[in-house]
């Protein structure tokens, strides 16, 4: 869950990308989410920053799914970390944040649609002064260990 968490908060994947992603599609720095994966059907590298670097198994397995369950396991694994966290659960909540804040630390609609893989006019139109330069610092700025929210030994498909 960790690294999922890690995908949809510091790379703007939204959750149903992130279930068909697999290992072989990190590059030494950069994730493809390729037009087969992508909710738009076109191809998106996203960069690894080295906050997301962070989040990632030091050794990226060389096959398989990031998420290795189902859809209905995923769906219930964020239920119950934003239930744990103390906080109301929205669909693509890490993606949203993602967006909020990069748009924020970049003000660049353009780049900040081509990461996301969304259009300029929604990002701005959505997004658009929605949170702070310091809050965005803060976002990109996160760092390891949680307190206990993230135990992948919690999770069994």
């Amino acid at each position: 869950m960790r690294t999922c968490v890690a995908l949809s908060g510091l790379t703007g994947v939204r959750a149903a990308e992130l279930q068909k992603l697999e290992w072989t599609d990190f590059g030494e720095d950069h994730l493809e989410v390729g037009k087969d994966k992508s909710k738009t059907r076109s191809r998106r590298l996203i960069d690894i920053t080295p906050t997301l670097r962070r989040f990632l198994p030091k050794v990226i397995p060389s096959e398989g799914l990031i998420w290795p369950c189902s859809p209905t396991q995923f769906g219930k694994e964020m239920r119950n970390l934003f239930t744990r966290a103390g906080v109301r659960k929205k669909n693509n909540a890490f993606r949203h944040s993602f967006i909020s804040y990069r748009l924020a630390m970049t003000s660049d609609e353009n780049l900040t649609s081509r990461e996301a893989g969304n259009s300029p006019e929604m990002i701005y139109k959505n997004y658009r002064e929605v949170v702070t330069l310091k809050a965005a610092e803060k976002w990109f700025s996160v760092r390891l260990p949680y307190s206990g929210h993230f135990n992948e030994q919690d999770i069994t498909c």
